[in-house]
C-alpha cells in the first residue's frame, strides 16, 4: 500500500526581503494548484517576525513529489535571493529520484540538511482529493472495446459512473494502458490537464508513440456539471 509523502522545508527570509516573498509565494502555490493536479496539500507559511517560511507538501505518493519538482523548479530561481533554505524533512519513503532532486533544491537554495523520517507507526484518515482516492479503489473495467493498440499497449478512457463524485460510489473518469498482462496503469481524467496527460503518456512511451495516441484520441477538455475532464474527441 502507497502511503502520503509529506515535505517539510524551512527557509530564513533574507532582511528586506518579506514583502516580495509573499508575492512570490502566492505565485508559486497558484502556480501548482493550477498545473498539478496530484498533490493533496501544498502551503507555505510565515512565522509571526516574519523571518521564517516553512513550506508543508503532501503528496499521494513519490510520483506526485517528483512531478512538483520537475515542473515548479524553474520558479524555486526566483527565491534564492529572497530566502535561505535551512531545513528540508520527509515523511515517508521517498523514491531515490525524489531523494536526488531534493538534494538539489538544498544545495541550490543554501546547502540546506536533508533528512528523511521512516513511518514507525500511526494510520492515514484522510483521503486524496477526487479523483486520486477513488481511483485507489477502481477495478479496470471489464470492457475493453474501446481500447486502441499502440505496439504492446492497449489504450482506452472510460467515463466511470455517472455522479463519479458520490462519497465511497462514485468512479471517476480515467485513461487506460495495459501491455499484455501486466498490471493497468490508469490516469484520473478529472481536473486534468493536456500537459500533464502528455507528461503521464511520456513516462510510458516514446514521443513517436505519444503523438500516435493524441492524434487518435484528440484528448480535449469536457466541462461536465462536476467538473472539467480530459476526455477522448468525440467520434465525427
Amino acid at each position: 500500500m502507497v502511503e502520503p509523502l509529506v515535505l517539510v522545508d524551512s527557509s530564513e527570509i533574507r532582511e528586506g526581503k518579506l514583502d516580495e516573498l509573499k508575492n512570490a509565494m502566492t505565485d508559486l502555490a497558484g502556480f501548482v494548484e493550477s498545473n498539478e493536479p496530484r498533490p493533496i496539500a501544498y502551503q507555505m507559511f510565515l512565522d509571526d517576525a516574519g523571518s521564517l517560511m516553512t513550506v508543508v507538501q503532501v503528496h499521494p505518493d513519490s510520483a506526485s513529489a517528483e512531478t512538483h519538482m520537475k515542473v515548479a523548479t524553474p520558479l524555486f530561481a526566483r527565491f534564492t535571493d529572497l530566502v535561505q533554505l535551512r531545513t528540508i524533512d520527509i515523511y515517508g519513503t521517498p523514491s531515490d529520484r525524489l531523494l536526488a532532486q531534493m538534494r538539489q533544491k538544498a544545495d541550490v537554495l543554501g546547502a540546506a540538511t536533508l533528512v528523511v523520517h521512516d513511518v514507525q507507526a500511526g494510520f492515514t484518515r484522510f483521503e486524496p482529493r477526487l479523483p486520486e482516492a477513488r481511483m485507489k479503489r477502481m477495478e479496470p473495467p471489464s470492457s475493453e472495446s474501446y481500447a486502441r493498440a499502440f505496439g504492446e499497449w492497449k489504450i482506452w478512457f472510460e467515463w466511470g459512473s455517472a455522479r463519479f463524485d458520490a462519497p465511497g460510489e462514485g468512479i471517476p473518469p480515467a485513461w487506460f494502458a495495459r501491455r499484455g498482462t501486466d498490471p493497468t496503469e490508469s490516469v484520473p481524467a478529472t481536473d486534468l490537464t493536456e500537459e500533464e496527460f502528455r507528461r503521464r503518456l511520456g513516462e510510458l512511451f516514446d514521443e513517436s508513440t505519444v503523438e500516435a495516441v493524441e492524434r487518435h484520441f484528440e484528448p480535449r477538455i469536457a466541462n461536465t456539471t462536476l467538473g472539467s475532464v480530459l476526455a477522448p474527441r468525440p467520434s465525427r
